[in-house]
C-alpha cells in the first residue's frame, strides 16, 4: 500500500507532502516526482480548506490503484484534519482512502492564542522598558503582533472605477454612506469602523496644519480636534448646524460630500488621502458580525492617482496583518488586462492574504449570463470560462460572488435611498423582478425558498435518502408547502410599493 503525508503549517502558510520508502518518509519534490501536481504553487502555499478536495483528488489520481487504497497520514491542526476527514468521507474517495491523523500535530490557533495573550502580558513591561533601545523593525513587530492577536479583521476593497466599490460597501454596512456616481469620485482612501453603538459617528482627518475629529450625534454634534478658523472647518460646522434634524448616517454623507467637493474645487487642498469613519453598521452583512472588521475602500485601480494611493494605503494598513482582499469587477470586465500591477500589489503586501482574495462581479443583474436549463445558475462550461478569464486567473482565491449591490442596499434600508443615482437604478431593477406573476421569477424564487426552509430544518430534507415509512415523507412534504406557501405570502406583502 502506498503511503502519503500531508504535513500542514497554517502558521508558516505552507503545505508539505511526503512518501514512505522502506519505512522512512521522503520529501515528495522537484527530484523525487517532477511530474507531481503536489508541487503547484497554489497547492503548496493555498488554505488547506479551500485546497483540500483538489488536494485529495491529485493523490487518488496519482498513487491509489483499483486493487488498494493509498494510506493517507496527515500531520497538522485538528481543525484541519476534520476538513480533510470530511472529503475522504465522501462516496467517491471512500474506496481509495484510508486516513490516518499522525501522532504528531499542531495545536488549533483558537487554543493557543489566548496563551500567548498571557505570555506577552507578562514580557510586555520589559518590553517598553525605558532604558531598552527599539528599532523600528521591533516596533512594527510587536504592532503587528498586537494587531493579529486582536479581532480586527482588515478588509481592502480594489477594483477599477465605477464598478461600484463604494455602493458594495455600503450594502456590506447596510447604510447609504459613501457618495457614488458614475464618475471616479473616490478620491480618498476611507477607512470604515463599526462603533458599536447607534448614537454616534466619529469623523477624522488632517490637514498640513490641523488634527480634525468630528463627533455627530443625535441633533448634535461637537469637534473634539480642529481649529475653528479654518475655512473647512467652518463650511463643516455650518453645515451640522443646518442638518440637526437629519439622520446620524445621512450627516457623515453630508461631510464626505463637502469633503470631497472641497477637494475638487481647491487644487491646493490639503486634507489628508486617509478618512477615517467610526459609525454604527446597519442591516448589512457586517452589522451582524461579533467581529471587529475595518473596511478600507480605495481609489480606482485604473486611476492615475492609483499608485501614490496604494503607498498611502500600504502606510495605513502597516501595523496590521492578515487582511482580506477584495476586487470588484463588472462581468464585461473580467477579462480585462490592465490591472496587472494591481496583482502584483496585492500578492507583495504582506498585510493582506492574498490566499483569501473574493473577486465580486458587480451589477450582476444586468450581465448576460447563460444558465443550464433546470438548474439556477451558470452552466459548467461557463464556469470553466469565467475562471480562464485575466481577473480570476491571477485573483482567483476563496470565491467568484455575483452581487447586485443596489438591490442588496435597497433592500436593507427598505428602498428608501437619499441619492437620486440609487433609487433611479434601483427602482428600474426592482420593476423587473418584483412581478410575482412573472413565471422565471415565481419558479426561481419557489426553488430558493425550498432550499432555505430545508437547510433551517433538516428534518424535512429527504432527497436522497431511503424513505420506508409513506407517511412520514407526505407530512415532511406538506409541512414544507405549508411553510413555502407561508414566505410567498410574506414576500409578496413586501414587495408592493409604497406610496
Amino acid at each position: 500500500m502506498t503511503a502519503i503525508k500531508i504535513i500542514s503549517n497554517p502558521y508558516l502558510q505552507e503545505i508539505k507532502f511526503q512518501k514512505q520508502e522502506d519505512d522512512l518518509w521522503e520529501d515528495i519534490n522537484i527530484v523525487t516526482a517532477p511530474k507531481s501536481q503536489l508541487l503547484n504553487d497554489d497547492i503548496r502555499d493555498g488554505f488547506f480548506p479551500f485546497v483540500v478536495q483538489q488536494i485529495v483528488d491529485i493523490i487518488c489520481n496519482e498513487y491509489a490503484s483499483e486493487d488498494e487504497p493509498v494510506d493517507l497520514v496527515f500531520e497538522g491542526t485538528g481543525d484541519e484534519y476534520k476538513e480533510l476527514e470530511t472529503v475522504c468521507a465522501e462516496e467517491v474517495y471512500f474506496q481509495q482512502v484510508a486516513l490516518h491523523k499522525s501522532r504528531k500535530h499542531l495545536e488549533n490557533a483558537r487554543f493557543i492564542l489566548p496563551e500567548i495573550r498571557e505570555i506577552y502580558k507578562d514580557i510586555e513591561p520589559l518590553i517598553n522598558r525605558s532604558d531598552l533601545e527599539q528599532t523600528d523593525l521591533i516596533k512594527e513587530e510587536i504592532s503587528k503582533f498586537i494587531d493579529a492577536s486582536s479581532d480586527q479583521i482588515p478588509i481592502c476593497v480594489f477594483g477599477n472605477y465605477s464598478t461600484g466599490k463604494s455602493t458594495f460597501i455600503n450594502a456590506l454596512i447596510g447604510r447609504e454612506l459613501l457618495p457614488s456616481g458614475d464618475e471616479p469620485i473616490t478620491g480618498k482612501i476611507f477607512k470604515i469602523s463599526n462603533s458599536k453603538r447607534a448614537d454616534f459617528a466619529i469623523i477624522s482627518f488632517t490637514t498640513s496644519d490641523d488634527v480634525v475629529e468630528l463627533r455627530i450625534e443625535d441633533n448634535d454634534f461637537i469637534f473634539k480636534k480642529g481649529q475653528m478658523a479654518s475655512d473647512l472647518n467652518k463650511r463643516i460646522y455650518e453645515e451640522m448646524v443646518a442638518t440637526r434634524e437629519e439622520s446620524i448616517i445621512k450627516r457623515v454623507r453630508r461631510v464626505l460630500v463637502l469633503l470631497q467637493d472641497y477637494t475638487r474645487d481647491n487644487s491646493e487642498s490639503d486634507i489628508s488621502d486617509i478618512i477615517e469613519l467610526i459609525i454604527p453598521f446597519g442591516m448589512g452583512l457586517l452589522g451582524n458580525q461579533h467581529n471587529n472588521f475595518v473596511i478600507f475602500d480605495t481609489p480606482g485601480s485604473n486611476t492615475a492617482s492609483y499608485s501614490n494611493h496604494v503607498a498611502v494605503l500600504k502606510k495605513a494598513i502597516a501595523k496590521m496583518s492578515n487582511g482580506i482582499p477584495l476586487f470588484l469587477s463588472e462581468y464585461k470586465a473580467l477579462d480585462s488586462t490592465d490591472n496587472e500591477k494591481l496583482y502584483t500589489d496585492i500578492k507583495t503586501m504582506n498585510e493582506l492574504d492574498s490566499r483569501f482574495t473574493m473577486i465580486i462581479v458587480n451589477k450582476a443583474d444586468e450581465a448576460d449570463l447563460e444558465e443550464e436549463e433546470g438548474r439556477i445558475g451558470l452552466t459548467k462550461n461557463k464556469e470553466k470560462t469565467l475562471l480562464r478569464f485575466a481577473v480570476p486567473r491571477n485573483m482567483y482565491g476563496e470565491g467568484l460572488f455575483f452581487v447586485s449591490s443596489i438591490i442588496g442596499l435597497g433592500a436593507k434600508i427598505d428602498g428608501q435611498f437619499s441619492g437620486k443615482h440609487y433609487l433611479r437604478v434601483y427602482s428600474r431593477i426592482k420593476s423587473e423582478y418584483s412581478d410575482p406573476a412573472n413565471p422565471m421569477w415565481i419558479e426561481d424564487l419557489e426553488a430558493v425558498i425550498v432550499e432555505n426552509i430545508v437547510d433551517y430544518n433538516p428534518e424535512l430534507h429527504i432527497q436522497n435518502e431511503v424513505i420506508k415509512d409513506d407517511t412520514r415523507a407526505i407530512q415532511a412534504l406538506e409541512a414544507c408547502q405549508k411553510q413555502l406557501d407561508i414566505y410567498k405570502q410574506e414576500i409578496s406583502n413586501k414587495m408592493e410599493w409604497k406610496a
